[in-house]
């Protein structure tokens, strides 16, 4: 095998087996995706992430291999993926955390038995051993010992992790639970349950040393539609140690005053069907739109309550505001679902297509992920999370898959009071672009311009029936109107 299809194939096998952390936002699934249920009827649907940690060479057969290479294979050369920002070295080069960091006669066994054992014949998924490695984290709490180790040479990097019971040894941590990923993030986000029982679970993020990590998890849509919240420095400083399993919350990281992070803690998994909510749509959305599809209707009543949960935001009285078709991949129309506040401000998605795995559109360029594949992402859904600052005003990019992402289109949904005829958008007074005409006040409409504006509905006399401010960000990516950012 060349190095290049060794690549190839370690990449398959990290997609499949490991539950990342997405720290750029835009996709939620669950971890292989291997179990995903489609949501068949308004009676089941609820947004669960899930994070399933995988154990040793288990992870590896589960992932594709027809068996283990025998141990007297010879290791290949470390393929990790290619290192592109000097904030992963920086991570990489920062002192040892977690509260077994200061245990250096432990450090030193856990260097020293990871290094011999780190390769693809031990379920680590290293195609040959790295010439380099490093314990980022070493951890335990009241019913496990967590150990986080990143393997490189000069260009590239990829991470293992590994739990196993209260005072493991470093050899019983080579044996115990974990993940590995192809890859070393500048902020490293890992989500673990020793054993993959749920009975010890962790959430941690190892920042660059020096950095601060915050979270939050109090956001509310503000009457402008913009969001207000506030920031709570981690006890840590520049790492974290959650024990919510996954937190629900907005982390952040700051390096040398500048924001170099931002996004939902944990955007991994896929929403499951295991619990069930009612879903059906309220009584008084318009007859006209009785046509809303029952399956989508459910997965978007749930990622409303999801993404809104996982982004640290507060939400109440979740309505299905409108359904029909829109433009899909390829131009196909596909069946849509809005859900946002039943009054007032607050957050809205939009939901096409039924499949409770969803990709997120955050912006008008796809955020690739590089462990997803076409069979994936041809079996998932897309999804727009926006801020709307009136119920009764509601302005939306329709999504659509493009590569292996999604983008928020140049098309518009306007939903607006059941009289309007018209909704403008103006900038200091000035029309900028318009939807017309409006069936029973809602409508599809391409809109080019991308920029905050204030919108008017007006009815057929003229009359203003409603105001509200729309935020468009032109650029960057936005998740109910907060940026996304991975800035390194």
């Amino acid at each position: 095998m060349s190095v290049e299809e060794l690549r190839a194939h370690f990449e398959r096998i990290a997609g499949a087996v490991t539950p990342d952390v997405d720290p750029y936002g835009a996709v939620v699934r669950r971890a292989g995706l291997r179990r995903r249920r489609r949501l068949r009827g308004l009676g089941t649907a609820v947004a669960a992430l899930t994070a399933v940690a995988l154990a040793g060479p288990a992870a590896l057969n589960a992932a594709g291999w027809d068996e283990l290479p025998p141990a007297n294979t010879p290791s290949g050369p470390f393929v990790g993926l290619p290192v592109h920002s000097s904030w992963t070295w920086r991570l990489i080069n920062s002192p040892t955390r977690g509260n077994l960091a200061h245990d250096q006669s432990l450090i030193q066994d856990i260097t020293r038995e990871f290094a011999q054992t780190g390769d693809i014949r031990n379920g680590f998924g290293l195609l040959g051993k790295a010439p380099s490695s490093k314990v980022l984290f070493a951890d335990e709490d009241t019913d496990s010992r967590t150990v986080i180790v990143a393997y490189y040479s000069k260009s590239e990097a990829m991470l293992v992790t590994r739990s196993s019971h209260r005072g493991a040894s470093a050899a019983d941590l080579v044996k115990g639970s974990g993940t590995t990923k192809p890859w070393v993030d500048p902020f490293t986000i890992v989500g673990e349950s020793f054993g993959g029982s749920l009975r010890a679970q962790h959430w941690v993020g190892l920042a660059p040393s020096g950095c601060r990590v915050d979270t939050s998890t109090n956001g509310v849509v503000q009457p402008d539609g913009t969001v207000r919240r506030t920031w709570q420095p981690s006890p840590n400083g520049d790492y974290i140690v959650s024990e919510d399993y996954p937190p629900l919350a907005l982390w952040r990281v700051i390096c040398d005053g500048v924001v170099r992070f931002q996004s939902p803690a944990a955007w991994q998994g896929a929403y499951d069907d295991r619990v069930e909510a009612a879903a059906k749509a309220p009584t008084d959305v318009k007859t006209s739109w009785a046509g809303i599809d029952p399956a989508t209707a459910a997965t978007a009543l749930a990622a409303h309550r999801g993404l809104s949960e996982h982004a640290g935001l507060q939400t109440s009285n979740a309505e299905v505001r409108w359904g029909g078709s829109v433009p899909g991949t390829g131009g196909e129309e596909a069946p849509a679902v809005l859900v946002g506040p039943k009054s007032g401000a607050g957050p809205v998605v939009l939901q096409v297509g039924e499949s409770t795995a969803l990709i997120v559109a955050l912006g008008p360029t796809p955020q690739i992920r590089h462990y997803y594949t076409s069979k994936y992402v041809d079996r998932m859904s897309w999804t727009t999370a926006a801020s709307t600052a009136s119920s009764e005003l509601i302005a939306i990019r329709i999504p659509v898959r493009q590569d292996l992402g999604a983008i928020a289109t140049d098309n518009m949904l306007v939903v607006a009071p059941p009289t309007a005829v018209k909704v403008e958008a103006t900038v200091n007074g000035r029309q900028v672009w318009k939807a017309s005409p409006l069936d029973d006040g809602a409508g599809i409409f391409n809109v080019r311009y991308r920029g905050d504006v204030t919108l008017r509905a007006l009815d057929a006399t003229g009359a203003v029936l409603a105001t509200a401010p729309l935020q468009d960000r032109a650029r960057g990516n936005y998740l109910f109107g907060e940026e996304v950012i991975a800035n390194w």
